[in-house]
């Protein structure tokens, strides 16, 4: 048997396909969450490292500094922040993590997670992740800081770690 299309069926199924096709990426773009910010030239770069060992407290559910890694940078523009470092994560349950936060000026970089899981419980020993945070500020004096907590029963060590700030102009 053979289908023979007419030039207004095969009109017909284009035009239907694009109104599916159409409707299907504004649904996936209403519920995306991705966004997007730009910055022009890098106008400073400031990074601080630490070689000693850091270890949290065990059980510590709410943020709290990480000794020394903190940076203060002067003006308006994107920044674009990383911090890495050796992590050691360990719990008595496999469902123990550690998180970081990065705050400038007090508030959290983009994106902002409030239990981002930096390393885990998983009995691979220490790894080494990152974390790549930005925000736009206004001019003035602004403060970087990384923050760390435990989740559960873990205790989370940190060490050889490097905080890394771009300033990009707006």
């Amino acid at each position: 048997m053979r289908i023979t299309l007419r030039g207004w069926h095969l009109g017909l199924a284009l035009v239907m396909g694009a109104l599916v096709g159409g409707s299907v990426a504004v649904a996936y773009a209403a519920s995306s969450s991705f966004t997007t910010v730009r910055g022009g030239a890098i106008a400073a770069v400031a990074a601080v490292r630490g070689a000693t060992p850091v270890t949290a407290l065990v059980a510590n559910h709410s943020y709290k500094n990480v000794p020394g890694a903190v940076v203060q940078m002067r003006g308006r523009g994107l920044l674009v922040i990383r911090f890495t470092a050796q992590s050691d994560c360990t719990g008595t349950m496999s469902s123990d993590t550690c998180s970081v936060e990065i705050v400038v000026d007090g508030a959290a970089a983009k994106p902002a997670a409030p239990n981002y899981v930096f390393d885990a419980n998983d009995g691979s020993g220490p790894q080494s992740p990152a974390i790549d945070r930005s925000i736009k500020v206004g001019p003035g004096l602004h403060t970087i800081r990384v923050k760390e907590k435990t989740n559960g029963t873990a205790a989370f060590g940190l060490n050889d770690w490097s905080l890394t700030v771009e300033r990009a102009v707006a």
